[in-house]
Parts: structure tokens; C-alpha cells; sequence
């Protein structure tokens, strides 16, 4: 005969894993490594679901040829350039971004819904997040059926962006309504390697996101508008350079 033993977990429905069979003849101590064990697999279940890691910084370009050229001349492959539009959603009580994380529906050459989370640990040299994605086939129906799970659409921002892949790292040229970034993201050997040979300085890396980057403009200029698209933007005159040093990573973790 056997009997069950059941490690109950209380976030939630547990995983398969967390059952465990032992027979009438097992000891109490043996019971025990088993629930020990069986909880390690629970709390791996559970960080799994985070998703995997995406490592990036972004560098503002003042120019965009020379480093385009540099790109090229390094051998990397090109992509193509398409036009972004993305919606962000929050919760009834946008506690989202609270909570560091971001629900985005994108939509370019494909549709895709994006769930994005800050990782326990913060890490001061690189923008890391947990990003699970998934592509959709209806951008409407997509942001319909969000809005009927409670969730409402939060901000608009739209942007250009070339993509370059090269040494298993991708380089987006992104231009904002607001300036032009460039974009690393992979490994983070291969990132830093890259910057140098781009001629980035590091000490004027941005670890923040673009509607991080808006929320400092904003409140600089005093817009009065909160969606980041190119028509908002068209008569606003503004000089990000001022701003730069604002956006640099060890100024923002002072």
C-alpha cells in the first residue's frame, strides 16, 4: 500500500511535482527529506514562471549614421526597420507598475503580448527583467479581451526601430518621438564588448525604459499630454541632450 504526501503551497494550485508516495513503512525522518525536497521543486516551479532573463542598456545617439556605419562594420545582419505601436495596460487599481511589472500588447510586423518583471536581485550595471511573450494573431481582439479581464489601457508609445543582430546580440536603433537610442541586449559579456567597439561610453549607459525616459521629460517640460506618440510630439521642441545626464544609470542609482 501506498499513501500520498502533499506539500500544500499557499500561492496557489500546487504543480505536479509536489506529490510524493511513500509506503506504510517509511519513517517519519524519511518523510521529511521528501517534503524538504518537494518543496525545492515548488519554489523552482515557482521562479520559473517569472520567466527567462533579458539583459539590456541603451545608449542615446545624438547622430545615427556613424554608429549605424560602425554597426554594419562590425558584420552584423540586418533586420529591417518597423513601425512600433504599443499599448501598456494596468490593473483597477494600477498596482502594476508598483509592482514592477509591465503588460504591454505590441504591435509592428507581428503582434505580441508582453509581460515584463523586475528580478529580485537589482543589478546596477545592466537593465535586467523577466519577459514572457507570446504572439498573438488579433491586435483588437487582444486588447479586448485584456479590457474584459479587468485590465485598462494605461499609455501609448510609439517609435521606429532597426534591428542588427551580431554575435548572437541584438542591436536596436530605436527613434523616439523624444530622440534616438541604441538599444543592446544579450549576454552581458558580449554587451559590454560591443559598447566598446561602438565607441559607447559606459558611464553614459540608460538602464531605464522609454516611458521611464518620458516621465523625466514631462515633468521637465511640463507636457501636458501622457501618450508618447509622434503627433503629440510635433510641435513640442525639446532638447534631450539637457536632460542626459538625468537618464545616465549611476546618476539615477544615486
Amino acid at each position: 500500500m501506498k499513501y500520498e504526501v502533499c506539500v500544500l503551497s499557499p500561492s496557489g494550485p500546487r504543480p505536479k511535482e509536489a506529490l510524493a508516495y511513500v509506503s506504510k513503512n517509511t519513517t517519519l525522518l524519511q518523510i521529511a527529506k521528501i517534503v524538504n525536497q518537494t518543496e525545492s521543486r515548488i519554489s523552482n516551479h515557482a521562479r520559473s514562471i517569472h520567466g527567462p532573463l533579458e539583459i539590456e542598456v541603451k545608449f542615446h545617439l545624438p547622430e545615427i549614421k556613424p554608429v549605424r556605419n560602425r554597426v554594419f562594420g562590425m558584420g552584423a545582419t540586418y533586420y529591417g526597420r518597423v513601425f512600433e505601436t504599443n499599448v501598456t495596460f494596468e490593473d483597477a487599481a494600477n498596482s502594476l507598475k508598483n509592482q514592477g511589472i509591465l503588460l504591454r500588447l505590441r504591435k509592428d510586423d507581428r503582434i505580441r503580448l508582453t509581460f515584463k518583471s523586475r528580478p529580485s536581485t537589482p543589478d546596477t550595471q545592466f537593465k535586467v527583467h523577466h519577459e514572457l511573450e507570446v504572439e498573438v494573431s488579433d491586435f483588437d481582439a487582444c486588447h479586448a479581451i485584456l479590457q474584459g479581464l479587468g485590465f485598462h489601457p494605461k499609455q501609448v508609445y510609439e517609435k521606429w526601430r532597426e534591428t542588427f543582430i551580431f554575435d548572437e546580440t541584438k542591436l536596436l536603433i530605436d527613434t523616439m518621438p523624444y530622440g534616438v537610442f541604441l538599444e543592446i541586449e544579450g549576454q552581458k559579456p558580449y554587451i559590454l564588448t560591443i559598447a566598446d567597439r561602438l565607441g559607447l561610453k559606459w558611464e553614459e549607459r540608460i538602464l531605464l525604459n522609454y516611458l521611464e525616459i518620458f516621465e523625466i521629460i514631462q515633468s521637465e517640460y511640463g507636457l501636458p499630454f501622457n501618450d508618447i506618440t509622434f503627433e503629440n510630439f510635433k510641435t513640442t521642441h525639446l532638447d534631450i541632450k539637457k536632460y542626459l545626464p538625468l537618464l545616465y544609470a549611476d546618476k539615477v542609482l544615486m
